[in-house]
């Protein structure tokens, strides 16, 4: 089951209290976020709907959910920054639906305090999103993970599980039945992105291509190429947003050397052009086009 593939990384952790400070719009970013709320109150916007963030409640933003933040009092909550491709993955396209507010249980405030304790140095050097949510800031924070003693990080992949199993206890999996040989076929497409081939997915699950069509349409919903292309597409538009890539270069990144083809290709998918797409994509996020804050 590709869930058993999912390898949470810790991006920031920490405790913070507002008070009327913590407004933000046209949030963005490749991580995901979850909340558990202390006291006081604060709303989350989320397309045309508000939703409110109570006290003894936990809260999960998805990965690339364009959000904002609005708080006119006081607000006490614990945070986690947290990535995974493959999560991600399976949250984008909409195969593992999660939802939004869970209600805690009661060892989750001992659980969040215990993480931010394994990993001091980890919080926020800003609550505001245009300071923290960089490319090299990313960066940063994953390699991170990869200077921390061995027990911190098993114990902090472990409470990051936790977490994320409150918000599975009524999600309807569509991997419950998935045939494991599409499972490792969606592992595969999203660690090789720039270069996957269908006949070889194909040859790994011993299966004709056509067979093999046919076995990932029933588990996924959708084509073997559709299913490629829109993370391709997701991938680029990580690429322009949190990267100075050109867009050749980010066509590359992708699979696609051909920039004629690449600009088409994303248009055919988007309606837009890479570089409209970056420049909406950094000036709702407060960076200009060249991607400096602004």
């Amino acid at each position: 089951m590709l869930l058993s593939n999912i390898h949470l990384q810790l991006l920031n952790a920490g405790y913070a209290e507002m008070n009327g400070d913590w407004n933000w719009k046209n949030v963005r970013s490749r991580f995901s976020r979850f909340y558990y709320v202390r006291s006081g109150e604060a709303f989350v916007e989320l397309g045309d709907r508000e939703e409110r963030l109570s006290p003894g409640h936990l809260y999960l933003i998805k990965a690339f959910t364009q959000h904002g933040y609005r708080c006119t009092g006081q607000f006490c909550h614990y945070y986690l920054h947290v990535y995974d491709a493959v999560l991600n993955d399976l949250m984008e396209s909409d195969v593992l639906e999660m939802p939004f507010e869970v209600e805690a249980l009661p060892n989750d405030d001992a659980l969040f305090s215990r993480i931010c304790v394994l990993n001091q140095g980890r919080a926020l050097p800003d609550v505001d999103p245009t300071v923290y949510d960089n490319d090299d800031s990313f960066h940063l924070n994953l390699k991170s993970n990869d200077e921390i003693p061995l027990h911190v990080s098993i114990e902090t992949e472990g409470i990051l599980l936790q977490v994320l199993s409150r918000f599975l206890v009524n999600t309807q999996n569509k991997l419950v039945n998935q045939d494991p040989r599409i499972a490792q076929a969606i592992r595969y497409i999203s660690d090789n992105i720039a270069d996957v081939e269908i006949e070889e997915m194909a040859r790994c699950a011993c299966m004709s291509r056509s067979h093999f069509n046919r076995v990932f349409f029933d588990n996924m919903g959708t084509s073997p190429s559709r299913y490629i292309a829109m993370r391709r597409i997701e991938k680029a538009k990580s690429y322009l947003q949190f990267s100075d890539l050109s867009v050749s270069a980010v066509g590359e990144k992708i699979g696609i050397e051909d920039v004629s083809y690449f600009i088409r290709f994303f248009k055919a998918h988007t309606g837009v052009t890479p570089l409209r797409c970056r420049a909406e994509l950094r000036q709702n996020s407060g960076h200009d086009q060249n991607g400096e804050r602004v």
